[in-house]
């Protein structure tokens, strides 16, 4: 199949907004992420701060961070 002059010209897609989402209520999780998908983020989810840390240090990238301030373990969501 050849490709068309327009197809080549064309722009890659755009990358889009990732959140980081940290969230210990699976349920709770689960629907803020559906309702950011839908509005076009891509999503990054972890169960807890410890996780996101873990996930940052292993180099994954996040525009914007959406965090449960009162998050247990370790370090809480203000950490």
């Amino acid at each position: 199949m050849a490709r068309t002059a327009s197809a080549a010209i064309r722009p890659p897609p755009a990358k889009l907004p990732t959140v980081l989402l940290v969230e210990s209520s699976a349920l709770v999780r689960m629907a803020i992420a559906a309702y950011l998908r839908e509005c076009g983020y891509a999503v990054i989810e972890a169960d807890n701060p410890s996780e996101a840390r873990q996930l940052l240090e292993a180099g994954t990238q996040a525009d914007v961070a959406f965090i449960d301030l009162e998050a247990t373990g370790q370090i809480d969501g203000f950490a």
